[in-house]
């Protein structure tokens, strides 16, 4: 043994002699190295040593000074020089001179050391003069004693690159650092500059320093800077003034002091600390979160705290019935002396609210005292946020509850009302219930005045059960459900009334037996209820429904069990009965499924509670059952339909004597040889529905009609044949195919002055009532019709042809393409005008600003004269062109036009005296149309006209009377008549042969009959 390291394989020259002995060529094994040299032992006097060595191991060497394996690797040289009397070796002194160079090559698992030390040797111990080490990304300088028998007293200045190496070597030393600081730091990390103070007496170590870290993790989250003094001794920790700052922003000024026995306690100030995080690292399990501030000073942690600590909690979230509640702030004053505790002014704002509570509770006796508000609180936020989904239910809630007693005879008593309450966004009324105990017992007596009607409720809950169970009863007497169906627009039609009891149990405090928490489903599925109908009548419109007997819906746990119901009506019969598994509704999952049946026959007019202006009639036979769960259900059976009749108000189409079947399979509805008729024709539908959840999701239905007579827009009769397809999915639905018309016949008279003169905005847009259909259908339908378009009225005579494209929507279609009459003729002032050229063509792009734009062509024979007539534009803004055969100036056709004579003839041959007759002529025009509808419906005449004769035969003005009668298509009569003056009576009858031949006979104002031959020929 050199002092405390071992040796091994000593050799040396000794030579003895009477007053020394002389140790030459000192040669020994240590520690993984060697050293070598030489002694001089005197007998009397003083002897000396010195000792060369080299690759000694500072694993080894670290280990023999500190009794514990340090994961250090590195090689040490050096000399050694000590002096000792006489042959008292333990008395040496002397120097020590050491360098320590790393490994080459450092193993993973070991820190590489480097530096030097310079110490001195005395019989007591080695005293560290000055060094500077480097151990992995660490550089220390250290000084102190290291005495033989095992003590050390050494101070370290250290800044580190990597704390976690730091770890290391506490942990190498037998510290858990988990252990030391209860989990609040688990791991060491980031960077540090600190000064230490390490010492040993015997078994014991202490340690006293301060420094200053960053990068650290504490309680889950990452420190910027961290600055404190501390101090370990005797299995305790004490940290001062320490001073924390997170990454996210958070501080905390604090001071701690751990014992092993009974944890930590902690004094300071926090700034928002994430309070899940401190938490989830002490292991207490408390229903908040949130950012922490305020002021701590408690003991005993992580056990059963003691102290008091006023804080504020920001942001947070409190769970409330097992499902997170966010709240903006929790703000109050707590005072821990188990086993009493207390809470002052305790204000939580929900966002949706705002509640306070104060009270104390002994937990050795269980005597407490409670006071608690709750104002203005949305009851729809509060209910989303209990219950973990919305309800169309809202108003605002107000509690006041306060109470002194024991957990074993409790005595509370207050007041909850809900004011503005409202179902569907539908203001309902008002709620109230008291609330106050008696023998162990809360009574809620509940009053609901909704929708006009006062019901009264019953709620018990036994305070000494464990089970919590919440008791509810009550009894309904004609209880009207008429406002109740209004809320859905569906069932707005709906009305009825039920009378019969409830009764409910439901144990708010169970939990689970094995972990003593309660999952959140079973919040609603430990609910048992029971709902006893005496008697239940509906109507949708006229038609009435009623139960034929009592009957009771069961829930129990997640299932709802239906006693066999009869619902009885005229023409309906329908048995319903079996169970449905609402697992799923209530957030757990299904475990039974359904098994639900539903069999009978249903009068087809309780479609009409579907849509208020639907009108329907039929009979439909349904055998059906449904199976599976919510997420998957299953519906198979059949639905045979007979005598099916719909109409929509105000739409052109009604269907009438429908018969079919349905076939459901699981998840498809397949439509099975449904035939009906529609307007007089025929009309099959074939296809399917995909269902999810009972409702389609996908589809495709071919529809195939044949000579329906359609009766719109207003004026058109057309009988059509179509091949339509109907296709979509619950985003988008689309109508598309062909439909050929048979004959369309537009009949209605056109004023042709008004027609021109109305402003854009004022014409009617072609559009069908708006129905409620979803989603919104789109259509794509080709119209086909060669030369069946047939103009007859007042101002046309004509046959056509159309190929358009209907898109746009139902309530608004978009019409393009073209159409062209083929033949025909138009009338004005009494004149038929040849129809050369017709067409109308409607915008491709299909927007409702596009109008369509038409082109016109006319001519007739007048006076000996062919005057063409053109129209080119739109109805807003259009041009006229006008010419003639052989040609004449404009005002000569003109008045060709407007009186059926030249200008010329008049007695006055001025321009002027021509302008006034056309404009009189145009004038007593639309004045004689009025007198030819009054006439026409008295006598039975046709034409009734008074034309002004400026342009007559003698000098003074004048009048004519005309009055026709046109028989048929062919043959007209035509009187006409001076009314002042000689009379010039004129009596023509004409029959149209052709389009090219007409025969006229004339009887003038002179007497003579004549026969005349007309021959029309386009050149």
């Amino acid at each position: 043994m050199i002092g405390p390291l071992p040796v091994e394989d000593v050799r040396a020259h000794v030579r003895l002699g009477p007053e020394r002995a002389l140790i030459e060529d000192l040669d020994v094994r240590l520690l993984g190295g060697r050293a070598r040299g030489y002694a001089h032992v005197r007998f009397s006097g003083e002897s000396e040593a010195h000792l060369r060595f080299d690759g000694v191991s500072v694993r080894d060497l670290a280990a023999h000074l500190s009794s514990r394996a340090l994961p250090l690797q590195g090689t040490a040289q050096g000399t050694l020089t000590v002096r000792w009397p006489e042959l008292a070796v333990t008395r040496a002194s002397g120097a020590f001179a050491v360098r320590i160079t790393p490994p080459g090559a450092p193993t993973a698992d070991s820190l590489p050391v480097r530096g030097t030390l310079e110490m001195t040797v005395s019989p007591q111990a080695l005293v560290v003069k000055s060094s500077a080490l480097n151990i992995g990304r660490s550089m220390a300088i250290v000084s102190g004693i290291v005495r033989w028998r095992g003590d050390l007293d050494l101070t370290f200045r250290v800044h580190s690159e990597e704390m976690s190496e730091q770890q290391r070597l506490l942990e190498a030393y037998g510290y858990r650092l988990r252990t030391l600081t209860h989990g609040l730091v688990p791991q060491l990390s980031g960077t540090a500059d600190y000064h230490l103070r390490l010492m040993r007496r015997g078994n014991e170590y202490a340690i006293s320093g301060e420094g200053e870290m960053s990068g650290l993790s504490m309680a889950g989250e990452r420190i910027r800077s961290l600055r404190a003094r501390f101090a370990y001794a005797r299995g305790q920790w004490q940290i001062e003034e320490a001073r924390a700052i997170w990454e996210t922003g958070a501080q905390a000024e604090l001071a701690l002091e751990t014992t092993s026995e009974n944890g930590f306690a902690v004094r300071g100030r926090l700034q928002r600390v994430n309070l899940e995080h401190w938490l989830k690292a002490v292991n207490l399990d408390l229903p908040l979160s949130g950012k922490l501030s305020g002021e701590i000073a408690l003991s005993g942690l992580p056990g059963i705290p003691t102290g008091t600590a006023r804080l504020t909690l920001e942001d947070g979230t409190l769970f409330l019935l097992e499902r997170p509640a966010p709240f903006r702030r929790l703000a109050g004053s707590f005072r821990l002396a188990p086993p009493h505790y207390e809470i002052h002014d305790v204000r939580l704002d929900l966002g949706f609210g705002t509640m306070t509570l104060s009270g104390s509770l002994r937990t050795d006796d269980g005597a407490y005292a409670l006071r608690m508000r709750a104002e203005d609180v949305d009851l729809a936020a509060l209910l989303r946020r209990t219950m973990g989904r919305t309800l169309d239910i809202g108003g605002r809630l107000a509690l006041a509850l306060s109470g002194e007693g024991t957990i074993s005879e409790p005595r509370l008593s207050g007041e909850l009302r809900v004011r503005e309450f409202s179902i569907a966004g539908r203001p309902a009324g008002e709620i109230v219930a008291e609330l106050k105990t008696r023998e162990g017992h809360l009574l809620i007596p509940i009053t609901a005045t909704l929708f006009g009607q006062t019901q009264t409720l019953l709620g018990t809950l036994d305070l000494t059960d464990p089970a919590l169970t919440l008791d509810v009863r009550a009894r309904f007497e004609e209880l009207s459900l008429t406002p109740y169906f209004r809320l859905a627009r569906r069932l707005s039609e709906w009305r009825g009334a039920m009378s019969g009891a409830l009764h409910l149990e439901w144990p708010l405090g169970a939990r689970d037996a094995r972990t003593g928490a309660r999952p959140q489903a079973d919040l609603a599925t430990d609910v048992r209820a029971t709902l006893t109908l005496s008697s239940l009548n509906l109507a949708i419109n006229e038609y009435a429904l009623q139960a034929r007997r009592p009957f009771a819906l069961h829930l129990r746990g997640q299932t709802l069990k239906i006693e066999p119901v009869a619902l009885v009506g005229e023409n309906t019969s329908l048995d319903l009965s079996g169970t449905i598994d609402l697992g799923e509704v209530l957030g757990g999952r299904s475990r039974s499924g359904h098994e639900l049946d539903v069999n009978g026959s249903v009068d087809l007019r309780l479609l009409r509670g579907l849509y208020p202006g639907l009108f329907a009639s039929g009979r439909a036979m349904i055998r059906a059952s449904l199976r599976g769960s919510f997420e998957e259900p299953r519906l198979s059976g059949l639905m045979e339909i007979e005598d099916l009749a719909l109409r929509v108000l105000d739409w052109p189409v009604a269907l009438t004597h429908g018969q079919g079947r349905i076939r459901f399979t699981a998840s498809q509805a397949l439509i099975e040889n449904l035939r009906a008729q529609a307007n007089g024709g025929d009309v099959t539908v074939s296809g399917g529905l995909l269902l999810r959840n009972l409702r389609a999701d996908q589809w495709r239905i071919a529809i195939r009609s044949e000579a329906v007579v359609l009766t719109y827009p207003r004026g058109l009769r057309s009988i059509v044949d179509g091949v339509l397809t109907l296709q979509g999915n619950r985003q988008l639905q689309i109508l598309s195919g062909t439909i050929t018309v048979r004959r369309s016949e537009y009949t209605q008279d056109v004023d042709l002055a008004q027609l021109i003169l109305a402003q854009a905005g004022e014409r009617p847009r072609v559009s069908l009532p708006e129905v409620p259909i979803r989603p919104p259908l789109s259509l794509d339908i080709r119209v086909q019709a060669l030369d069946t378009l047939v103009v007859r009225n007042n101002l046309a005579d004509a046959v056509g042809s159309a190929s358009l494209h209907v898109g746009g929507t139902l309530t608004d279609p978009r019409i393009s393409g073209s159409v062209i009459v083929t033949s025909g003729v138009v009338r004005f002032r009494h004149r038929e005008y040849q129809i050369t050229r017709g067409r109308i063509d409607f915008p491709r792009d299909g927007t409702a600003s596009g109008a369509p734009r038409f082109q016109l062509e006319a001519e007739s024979d007048i006076a000996g004269y062919r005057v063409i007539v053109g129209f080119l534009g739109t109805f807003d803004r259009f041009q006229t062109t006008l010419r003639s055969e052989p040609a004449l100036p404009l005002e000569q056709i003109l008045s060709l036009i407007a009186t059926g004579d030249l200008s010329q003839r008049a007695a006055s041959p001025t321009t002027l005296s021509a302008g006034l007759g056309t404009a009189a002529n145009l004038l007593i025009g639309e004045l004689t149309h009025r007198a030819e509808e009054f006439t026409g419906k008295i006598f039975g005449i046709n034409r009734f006209q008074i034309d002004p004769l400026i342009v007559g035969r003698g000098s003074d003005p004048t009048a004519r009377l005309t009055i026709g009668r046109q028989i048929n298509r062919n043959l007209s009569i035509l009187y006409a008549t001076n009314l002042s003056g000689p009379q010039e009576q004129v009596i023509i009858v004409e029959y149209r042969l052709s389009d090219r031949f007409s025969l006229v006979g004339t009887r003038d104002q002179d007497g003579n009959f004549s026969f005349d031959l007309r021959i029309r020929k386009r050149f």
